[in-house]
This record gives C-alpha cells, sequence and structure tokens, in this order.
C-alpha cells in the first residue's frame, strides 16, 4: 500500500507490513530546503522513524519493529514531496 504526501500536511495512515516495518522517503522540491521526513505512530503519537530530505536526491528508509495500525509521514517545512508504504 502506497500514501504520497505533496504539501506540508500529513499523508492517511497505513499498518506496519508482516514484517513489522513501515518504508518512507521523500524530497524538497526546493533544492535550497533542508528538511527531514518523518514517520508518525499515529495511535501513540510518537516519531518511529526521521530521515533528512533535501532538494538534491530522493531519501528513503524502512524502519522496523513496528506493530501498530496507523503510521502515518509528515515532512518538515514547505514543497515537500514523500510516500510511505508497507
Amino acid at each position: 500500500m502506497l500514501r504520497r504526501l505533496s504539501k506540508p500536511a500529513r499523508s492517511s495512515s497505513i499498518p506496519a507490513n508482516g514484517g513489522h516495518q513501515v518504508c518512507f522517503g521523500g524530497k524538497h522540491n526546493a533544492l535550497a530546503s533542508w528538511r527531514r521526513a518523518e514517520l508518525w505512530d499515529g495511535d501513540t503519537g510518537v516519531m518511529a522513524g526521521s530521515i533528512a530530505t533535501n532538494g538534491f536526491r530522493w531519501q528513503q528508509a524502512c524502519t522496523g519493529g513496528l506493530y501498530g495500525q496507523h503510521y502515518y509521514l509528515k515532512g518538515t517545512g514547505g514543497y515537500f514531496y514523500g510516500e510511505v508504504w508497507n
């Protein structure tokens, strides 16, 4: 399942997969924008993962050890495009 995010809001949520992980990635569309893509647990309000992003290339990561049902992606700053998938 893939969810996309194209503005400084949060994506819709997805559950962790059978391997108890959620993957996420993103890129800022402004070259001078260095921010973060954050994976959040919607049930507990705890950040489950975070990666640095910029306007030069797509960054992605997978976070394991997750057992929840509602993980979502949030990009800091503006001009962010990201995806979260299980």
